[in-house]
């Protein structure tokens, strides 16, 4: 139950900071497919993170449910991280901007 909570919960935390920055009001399936992004992003990177800066490197699910304080560890990173995604991808989305133009040629 502990790795369900710690997995899936912190993207929440990123569409939350999302919808609220950028005013949306309904749910939308855009939602659900950012929602599965931010999970794999914010998972991939809280890994990276307790591998490389805390030294977890058993079997991650098994480490989150058997010790309290990997499992906080883990859940405060993985929020942090979320947090950072949000406010990024609200960043972009509000300050960059894509403009393609086209030619139409007319060969006779």
């Amino acid at each position: 139950m502990f790795e369900v909570v710690s997995i899936l919960c912190p993207a929440l935390v990123s569409i939350a900071i999302e919808r609220k920055c950028l005013k949306k009001k309904n749910f939308r399936i855009d939602d659900l497919i950012n929602y599965g992004i931010y999970c794999l992003f914010n998972n991939m990177i809280t890994v990276i993170f307790m591998v490389y800066i805390f030294k977890v490197k058993e079997n991650m699910p098994e480490m989150i449910t058997l010790y309290p304080g990997v499992f906080v560890k883990y859940v405060v990173v993985a929020s942090i991280i979320a947090m950072i995604l949000g406010f990024t991808k609200v960043g972009f989305v509000k300050n960059v901007e894509v403009e393609v133009e086209t030619k139409n040629r007319k060969d006779n």
